[in-house]
């Protein structure tokens, strides 16, 4: 009877891994079409001088995603390496010049600051997209709505691909202080830098809170650009080991500034604090309270280790049970990942309140 219930468990454990495995294996196609959208949407963005106009902007991401786009489906569909690189052709085609339209129209290649404009954006470039993907499939045999299909969905990774790198590879942190504060930013001890969704009015009110109390902590602040691309950026942040990571940059020209001062960071501040760290060549002097971590357990030790074990972690350990970022900080205790669809509702919360200053700036 034990071993029954033994098993039981163990089966109850594997059932949500399961269904994202059936769920991955029946949609693997568009899985793929969206990452190599996204990975194409960084190239772009890389590739792109800063100084080029909006539709130059477009044509470029627009004439790599269609290429790529293209090919991919077509790949994916069992073209011929012939037709694999007709179809490529054809796409970059006609995804230039859609992109370049949609960028001289200004859509698509200003950074939206809200979840609202990005996906507003995201539905007319998926759709459009989808259009040049079904013309690009009937020119080459194929068709309409399978291209479409393709199109439309390689297109929605291009476009939150290049945002979010643009965003990675751009935004700096804003230096804040205590409304009645001194100026001198090597005065202060403490130094919060924050998560997604940063609430400037939070992280304002937070400062004069603790410069009430005596304590003389001012912000390295991240702002927001809207949940979605909040997380992209952090994606990137997770994947670049600090390379090209303008947050983490401004972030380390900051504390430079309050070289004695403790990093307190709650989210996808601890990866921009351990990315600050990497780009410092693991000698960045500034201790830091680390709040529910979004980097894997062994990348944070090994890079704690190198920069002289001079952070820690909020609450003497990583998140706890039931903290969404456990999708992405797992740890040594892979079974903790399971416990993010039994608290589904309450991940977030969990997240949040595993945070060293207070609440969610």
């Amino acid at each position: 009877m034990g071993n029954s219930w033994f098993s039981h468990l163990l089966r109850e454990i594997a059932r949500p891994f399961e269904q994202i495995g059936h769920a991955i294996e029946r949609n693997w196609k568009p899985i793929v079409a969206i990452g190599v959208g996204i990975l194409s949407g960084g190239i772009a963005a890389a590739l792109a001088p800063v100084a080029w106009s909006g539709w130059a902007v477009g044509a470029l991401a627009g004439g790599v995603g269609g290429f790529v786009g293209s090919a991919t489906g077509a790949a994916l569909n069992g073209a011929s390496l012939e037709g694999t690189l007709r179809a490529g052709v054809t796409g970059g085609i006609i995804g230039g010049i859609t992109g370049g339209v949609l960028g001289g129209l200004g859509i698509g290649t200003s950074l939206p600051r809200t979840d609202a404009e990005f996906l507003k954006n995201l539905a007319i470039i998926s759709g459009t997209g989808g259009v040049a993907g079904g013309i690009d499939a009937r020119l080459n045999g194929g068709s309409f709505w399978s291209g479409f299909r393709t199109g439309a969905e390689l297109s929605a990774g291009l476009y939150a691909g290049l945002t979010s790198f643009q965003i990675f590879a751009t935004e700096k942190t804003v230096q804040m202080y205590p409304t009645d504060g001194p100026d001198d930013p090597s005065e202060y001890n403490e130094v919060l830098t924050n998560g997604i969704g940063g609430n400037a009015d939070a992280m304002q009110a937070r400062l004069d809170a603790l410069f009430s109390q005596g304590t003389l902590a001012r912000a390295e602040f991240n702002p927001s650009n809207g949940y979605i691309l909040d997380v992209l950026q952090t994606v990137w942040q997770g994947v670049s080991l600090g390379f090209g990571d303008s947050l983490a940059a401004s972030l380390r020209a900051g504390l430079a500034e309050s070289p004695d001062a403790e990093v307190e960071a709650h989210s996808q501040g601890t990866f921009t604090y351990l990315n600050a760290v990497i780009q410092s060549g693991f000698h960045l002097s500034n201790p830091a309270i680390l709040g529910s971590p979004w980097m894997p357990e062994a990348e944070f030790d090994l890079v704690n280790l190198l920069n002289g074990g001079r952070a820690s972690t909020f609450h003497g350990g990583y998140q706890g049970w039931g903290d969404i970022s456990n999708l992405t900080g797992w740890g040594y205790n892979p079974l903790k990942i399971i416990s993010f669809p039994a608290d589904i509702f309450d991940g977030a919360a969990i997240h949040n309140s595993n945070n060293p200053f207070g609440p969610h700036p």
